[in-house]
């Protein structure tokens, strides 16, 4: 079985590309898009509470959040076009 490592790595090594790490334009936008991704999920689990409570100060913070996010949301999706 040790013999055919040599082999397998000369087929391999001809077949694929050396790695080259991703630019940091790429990683950044990578990152925006996951983070809106994640901020998206905010405003559902906010408005699911807001069915909720009953006490007045927990509805107002929902709502608070709910707007804080959606504009954040929505400042991602104009800087970058989503």
């Amino acid at each position: 079985m040790q013999k055919h490592w040599p082999k397998y790595g000369a087929e391999r090594k001809s077949l694929l590309e050396p790695f080259t790490p991703q630019s940091k334009q790429v990683l950044n936008l990578f990152e925006i898009v996951r983070r809106r991704q994640d901020i998206k999920q905010v405003p559902v689990a906010e408005k699911n509470r807001l069915q909720a409570p009953s006490v007045s100060i927990i509805k107002l913070s929902c709502k608070k959040i709910i707007k804080a996010i959606t504009e954040q949301i929505e400042a991602i999706t104009k800087v970058y076009r989503f």
